[in-house]
C-alpha cells in the first residue's frame, strides 16, 4: 500500500508541474502573439482547455494499472491507465490514455498469454498484473488485483470519476460487450438497443471520445456530430463531453439540425399514432421517396435554353454536355449542379464579349419599326438588364434555371405528397384529403 501511495504522490506532482507549465505557456502566448489576435485566441483556447482537463484529472489521475511483458522485449510495460495520457518533462510516460491500444488489455484480457492490436501490428505477450484503484481527491483509498473485468462494470473505474452524477448512475450496468462497441473501428455502422438506463448514452459518448482520440490526425473534431431527441438531452451531452476530453463536437436537437442544414424552421407535429404515420416510418415509404428523388434528377436541366428576354445565352445541348460531365465525378445532385454551374460560369466568361455584342444586336432588332415610346423605354431597360446579367456571369439566371435544387426541402416534400400516388399506390392515400397536414 505504501508503495502505491508513493506512486500516486509522484504522479500528482507531475500533474501539478504540467498545470504550471501550461499556465506559463499561456502567458508566453499573450506576449508572443500580441500583434496577432486570431493566433493568440486560438492558442490560448487550446492551452486553457489542456489546463482544465489536467485540473479535473489531477484529483484521480489514473484508475487502473497493467503490467505487460511483450514476447519481443525483455523489459515489461507498467501502464497506469487514466482518462488522459500524460508525459513528464523528460518525455517519460506517466499515465496512459484509456483509449490507447495497450489499454484495451485491461478491459478485454485475463491474466496470462494475450495480445493487442497496435498501429505496427499484433503485439503478443503476457499480462502479468491487472489492478484497479479507488482514488478520491488525490488520496489512495484502496486497490485490488483482478483477473478479468467483466460483470464488475468494466468501464466503471474510469467513468465513475465523472463530475456528472447522472453519468455515474448509468455506468453501473456497463458490460464487457459494450467496450467492444466503444472500440469498434470507425468504418462500422452501429445500432445500440437497450432499455432506459441501460447505458446507451454512456456507450455513445465514450465511443465518440474513443474515435476522436484514435483519428485525431485524419479527422477534425468539427466533423463529428451528435443529434439528440430534445434540447434537454443535448444540454446533458454538452456538459458531459468536456469531462471526456472532447470539445468542439457539433451537438443538435432535431429542430436545430433541420434549421442549420436545410435552412428552414420546421415544426414537429404532435404524435399521431395512425396507419399513415406508421407506414411513413417503413423502408417501403423510403423507397418511394428515393424514386421521387430520382425523378427530380431527371428534371434538373429544364427543357429550355439558358435565356433572357428570348435571347439564348447558353443552348440547352451545351448545358446537357456540361451536366453529364459533372455527373461522372459525383453522385450527389447538389454537387452535380454546383459543378455544372461553375462550368457554365467559365463558359460565359470565355464568351462574354461576343455575348455582349450579340445581345446588343438582338435588342437592336427589336427596336426596328417600333414607335411606341413605352415599348422603346422597356426595350432600353431590357438591354441594360441583359448586359448586366451577362456581366455578372448570369448568377441570377443560373440559380433560377436550376431551381429544382434550390427549392426548399419542405416544398419538395409537399410536392412529393401532392403527387404521391405517382410513386406509391398504397390504398392508405386514397382518402387523404390534405397531405400537407401529415408531413
Amino acid at each position: 500500500m505504501e508503495q502505491e501511495r508513493k506512486k500516486l504522490t509522484e504522479v500528482v506532482k507531475v500533474f501539478e508541474e504540467l498545470i504550471e507549465e501550461t499556465h506559463l505557456r499561456q502567458e508566453m502566448v499573450k506576449r508572443n502573439y500580441s500583434n496577432d489576435l486570431e493566433m493568440m485566441v486560438y492558442n490560448l483556447n487550446k492551452l486553457e482547455s489542456q489546463e482544465k482537463v489536467l485540473k479535473v484529472n489531477i484529483e484521480k489521475p489514473y484508475f487502473a494499472r497493467i503490467d505487460f511483458q511483450s514476447d519481443d522485449l525483455e523489459t515489461k510495460d507498467v501502464c497506469y491507465i487514466g482518462k488522459i495520457g500524460t508525459i513528464d518533462a523528460d518525455n517519460k510516460i506517466i499515465t496512459v490514455d484509456w483509449r490507447t491500444p495497450i489499454a484495451s488489455l485491461y478491459y478485454d484480457s485475463p491474466i496470462g498469454a494475450t495480445s493487442y492490436i497496435a498501429p505496427e501490428g499484433k503485439i503478443t505477450g503476457n499480462l502479468l498484473v491487472k489492478r484497479q484503484y479507488e482514488i478520491e481527491n488525490r488520496n489512495l483509498i484502496s486497490y485490488q488485483d483482478v483477473d478479468s473485468v467483466s460483470n464488475d462494470e468494466l468501464l466503471k473505474p474510469y467513468l465513475s470519476s465523472s463530475v456528472d452524477a447522472r453519468l455515474k448512475n448509468i455506468v453501473s450496468t456497463i458490460q464487457k460487450e459494450q467496450n467492444q462497441i466503444i472500440r469498434e473501428t470507425i468504418d462500422q455502422d452501429i445500432i445500440v438497443q437497450g432499455v432506459a438506463g441501460s447505458g446507451k448514452t454512456t456507450v455513445a459518448l465514450h465511443r465518440i471520445a474513443y474515435l476522436v482520440y484514435q483519428n485525431k490526425d485524419v479527422i477534425d473534431i468539427s466533423q463529428y456530430m451528435i443529434i439528440g431527441p430534445n434540447k434537454f438531452f443535448v444540454n446533458y451531452i454538452s456538459n458531459v463531453l468536456p469531462d471526456l476530453d472532447v470539445e468542439g463536437v457539433g451537438e443538435f436537437d432535431l429542430l436545430e439540425f433541420t434549421s442549420n442544414y436545410l435552412g428552414e424552421k420546421i415544426k414537429l407535429a404532435e404524435n399521431q399514432d395512425t396507419p399513415i404515420t406508421k407506414y411513413k416510418m417503413t423502408l417501403e415509404y423510403k423507397t418511394k421517396l428515393d424514386t421521387y428523388i430520382e425523378h427530380l434528377a431527371e428534371l434538373v436541366v429544364p427543357d429550355t435554353d439558358l435565356e433572357m428576354f428570348g435571347f439564348t445565352i447558353v443552348p440547352r445541348n451545351e448545358i446537357i454536355k456540361l451536366y453529364q460531365k459533372a455527373s461522372m465525378d459525383t453522385v450527389y445532385l447538389n454537387d452535380k449542379v454546383e459543378r455544372t454551374q461553375m462550368s457554365l460560369v467559365k463558359y460565359i466568361v470565355e464568351r462574354q464579349e461576343k455575348l455582349m455584342i450579340k445581345a446588343n444586336s438582338y435588342i437592336d432588332d427589336l427596336f426596328v419599326g417600333e414607335k411606341d415610346l413605352k415599348v422603346l423605354t422597356e426595350l432600353s431597360k431590357k438591354r441594360e438588364q441583359l448586359r448586366n446579367e451577362i456581366k455578372n456571369k448570369c448568377s441570377h439566371l443560373l440559380k433560377k434555371y436550376f431551381k429544382v435544387v434550390t427549392e426548399k426541402t419542405t416544398s419538395l416534400y409537399f410536392d412529393f405528397l401532392d403527387t404521391i400516388t405517382t410513386y406509391d399506390e398504397n390504398p392508405l392515400w386514397n382518402n387523404l384529403k390534405n397531405m400537407k397536414k401529415i408531413c
